[in-house]
């Protein structure tokens, strides 16, 4: 399991928690719609949550366990039970959503995937935000989304990079490898190549050179003296770019290949 399929496993245990605990009494709905990374990055994340039948609440009157389903465009020789974790159709998700014999569940879905589950006021979403997770959301959209921001900060954080400016810096080298790869990617509605990036932020080791580990991670050179500085490394980055559009080469299309 990566770590950033670590981070988004336990941040979806953290908000179910905090939700079926708030609710009251044991007949208590919560059915909930999970915005996420591309399938690649959300079967790992299902088979983490699914592990033990779902994810177990722990709560005065007892233990509830939460069902994790799998939306999937995959032809399915059946729907999992209801009550139970599994891949499941669009079409079970929307019997779900006011069956009383299924009160609680969370569903997992991939981006350009969130039309027509309009579920009851008892239920809410989270992760990304639908629109957000759309083919219809630029990349300065899916970056500047609050969860896509939790992530980046979690990421550089944990690297110990010293004063904000420097983490500034880091942030902005990140957001250029983002749109790199949504560029080379033709602006593919799934994203895989900026949640790869940030999927490279988090297997970045705590190490002295982090802020050089973190420049190649994004694609581009470290600086001489180890420090990041985006302005500069992109104007270097983008010099090398001209010349590989002389060939016949696109920056996006190299730093993509790379990784």
């Amino acid at each position: 399991m990566t770590k950033l399929v670590s981070q988004i496993v336990e941040m979806i245990r953290g908000t179910v928690a905090r939700r079926v605990s708030a609710l009251h009494g044991p007949q208590g709905e919560w059915r909930s719609v999970f915005h996420g990374p591309p399938t690649e990055l959300l079967i790992p994340i299902f088979d983490a949550l699914s592990l033990d039948g779902g994810i177990a609440v722990v709560r005065e009157d007892g233990t509830l366990v939460v069902p994790v389903l799998l939306q999937t465009e995959r032809n399915l020789p059946a729907n999992p039970a209801i009550g139970s974790s599994g891949e499941c159709t669009t079409a079970h998700l929307l019997d779900l959503r006011n069956s009383p014999k299924c009160p609680l569940f969370v569903a997992l879905i991939a981006p350009g995937n969130h039309t027509n589950l309009s579920f009851t006021s008892a239920s809410d979403e989270f992760g990304l935000s639908g629109i957000n997770n759309s083919g219809n959301a630029t990349i300065q959209q899916w970056w500047q989304d609050d969860f896509i921001q939790s992530l980046v900060e979690a990421a550089i954080s944990r690297l110990q990079l010293g004063t904000e400016k420097v983490v500034d810096e880091a942030r902005q080298l990140v957001f250029q490898a983002v749109l790199a790869a949504d560029e080379a990617e033709r602006h593919d509605v799934y994203r895989a190549g900026a949640w790869r990036v940030l999927s490279r932020l988090f297997e970045i080791p705590l190490d002295p050179r982090s802020a050089n580990l973190l420049s190649l991670a994004c694609g581009f050179p470290p600086t001489e003296d180890g420090r990041l500085d985006a302005k500069e490394q992109v104007q270097v980055a983008a010099r090398v770019g001209d010349f590989f559009e002389d060939i016949g080469f696109s920056l996006s299309f190299a730093v993509w290949r790379v990784f």
